[in-house]
């Protein structure tokens, strides 16, 4: 009896001892993402993804995928390695949250490839992290992996104001100069009139009028841009003032 109860053990081990051979096949497929560029500037200069494709299984692996970040513009695509040249990637459609597909070609086992993916951050975006996401698959079995940047807005404004008078009206226009690669995102500009000052004409370049009311409690004009990109914009106020207050201008 000791042969046959031998048996009826060793089968259900072996089939397991085969289960585990079987996903094994697939433990080994691994992707790693890094970048050159930690912390990019919104508008700033290009960088790169780089995903770092690995197989030690016994099975031939064929897809990757990288997600790209939001306010990641894809700029290009190049792949080294084993069997590089039947790789074919698709650039992100627009309706594809920034989806970087690359598939044909088939990873052999023990072997590696990199895909290199170009990309830039838009000008008009506020500093924040973003994620990207790689992925690397093989008859259904899946790697994963995802990295962070710290994106730099790096936009500045600098002001100046001209100011005319003519009798009793006041002319007053005020410039700003945004500078860097990023644009201005969310700018308050705030505009005092004098006390008892009546706002008779308001005008500005795009982008900074097209938000603009009068305050009258705080006796301001107060605009808000959602975004300005790099360059130089006015806004002009005409006031009439009272004569015994003409002498206090814009303060």
């Amino acid at each position: 009896m000791k042969p046959r109860c031998t048996r009826r053990i060793a089968e259900p081990l072996l089939a397991l001892a085969m289960f585990a051979t079987s996903l094994d096949a697939f433990a080994a497929i691994t992707v790693g993402l890094s970048t050159s560029n930690p912390a990019p500037v919104a508008g700033g200069a290009a960088f790169s993804y780089t995903m770092s494709l690995g197989n030690d299984s016994l099975v031939g692996a064929s897809v990757a995928t990288l997600v790209l970040p939001n306010n990641a513009r894809f700029l290009g695509v190049s792949i080294a390695g084993a069997d590089a040249g039947r790789w074919s990637c698709e650039a992100p459609a627009a309706d594809d949250n920034g989806m970087v597909v690359c598939e044909g070609g088939i990873l052999p086992a023990n072997s590696a490839a990199t895909i290199t993916v170009v990309a830039q951050f838009d000008g008009n975006m506020s500093a924040g992290v973003r994620l990207a996401t790689a992925r690397f698959t093989a008859s259904g079995q899946l790697s994963e992996t995802q990295l962070q940047q710290s994106v730099v807005n790096n936009a500045s404004v600098l002001t100046s104001t001209e100011e005319v008078r003519d009798g009793r009206r006041l002319y007053r226009t005020s410039y700003l100069q945004v500078n860097g690669d990023s644009s201005m995102m969310a700018l308050l500009h705030s505009e005092p009139l004098p006390l008892g000052a009546a706002l008779r004409f308001m005008a500005g370049t795009k982008g900074l009028d097209e938000h603009c009311r009068l305050d009258p409690d705080a006796n301001t004009v107060d605009c808000v841009a959602r975004r300005l990109v790099p360059g130089t914009y006015a806004l002009t106020l005409v006031a009439e003032v009272p004569d015994a207050m003409f002498s206090d201008g814009f303060e």
